[in-house]
């Protein structure tokens, strides 16, 4: 806490500023600086919201193509019912697996002896 003679020394040099146009100049200072803060605090709050924005979007990316494997699996489940349903005797992706194909070549070898 300021004593008396510390307050007249602050007050003096208030006075001193305000008289010799200093004191706008103190005060223009004052707002700079703490105008320069807070656009480093906002600069700071930004960043932090773009690395959150960023992990949620990788996380719905991931989710996405978890999704799109799942439906992916789906349809060539169907697609193999499908061929089945229509009288085929087995089914093959490409690519063409060679142990995949001799075990369904065997087997429908096998269906019509």
């Amino acid at each position: 806490m300021a004593t008396g003679a510390g307050l007249l020394e602050v007050n003096q040099f208030t006075f001193w500023l305000f008289h010799t146009g200093y004191f706008m100049e103190v005060i223009l200072l004052s707002l700079a600086i703490a105008q320069r803060a807070n656009i480093a605090d906002k600069e700071k709050i930004d960043a932090q919201n773009i690395a959150l924005t960023n992990e949620r979007l990788a996380r719905e990316n991931q989710l996405r193509a978890i999704q799109l494997y799942e439906e992916q699996a789906q349809t060539k489940q169907q697609q193999i019912d499908a061929c089945i349903a229509a009288g085929m005797d087995g089914y093959l992706s490409k690519p063409i697996d060679q142990v995949k194909l001799r075990i369904t070549l065997s087997a429908i070898n096998h269906q019509n002896n």
